[in-house]
């Protein structure tokens, strides 16, 4: 347990503003850690967050020009996991940057739990219904939740059907493996 917290607060906590006279204690990672967590090479986390194409800003960053440092909380390092997943399927910088911007931070709420739990649950699966897909249907993003996709699905996948293309990602899925490899890197 001591090795864990230790991990996980080898870096400085911020205060971030939530509204008039309220902050909150944020755990953030440098570029390196986000890199290592997610299994990227650092170039690649500083162009999503650098990138004009991806707009994929950290959480914070301290000073500005040369010697900067961008520190990153853990939305944004399931957001950078997610985006990683997107370019492997060849999506370009502009629709991956659309496609992260478009998952709404609610979207991360039941890892935040995980996160915070000592013994962090590991069998957890969400019900279809609830699953939330990041999908691209006619050149836009979006998260819609499973069952709600059905019927385009079945209209795009028939022949003589839709003649729209559709791409679904499982964010769940994407935020499982996330998790895995956060929670790994603190008990590492």
């Amino acid at each position: 347990m001591a090795q864990r917290m230790n991990k996980r607060m080898n870096h400085e906590p911020a205060l971030r503003g939530n509204g008039p006279g309220k902050s909150e204690r944020r755990e953030l990672y440098s570029t390196k850690q986000v890199a290592e967590i997610l299994g990227l090479p650092e170039w690649r986390v500083k162009n999503f967050s650098e990138g004009a194409a991806y707009r994929l800003p950290p959480a914070l960053q301290v000073g500005t020009g040369r010697g900067s440092r961008r520190l990153y909380g853990w939305v944004d390092t399931f957001r950078l996991g997610i985006a990683n997943q997107l370019v492997e399927f060849g999506f370009t910088p502009e629709s991956v940057g659309e496609a992260v911007r478009e998952v709404p931070e609610s979207t991360f709420a039941p890892y935040r739990a995980h996160l915070e739990a000592h013994e962090p649950e590991t069998g957890g699966k969400l019900k279809s219904k609830e699953t939330p897909l990041l999908v691209k249907l006619g050149g836009a993003w979006r998260v819609v939740m499973a069952d709600k996709i059905e019927s385009e699905w079945s209209k795009t996948i028939a022949h003589g059907g839709s003649s729209r293309a559709l791409f679904a990602l499982n964010v769940a899925n994407a935020c499982d493996s996330i998790f895995a490899a956060l929670y790994r890197y603190w008990t590492a």
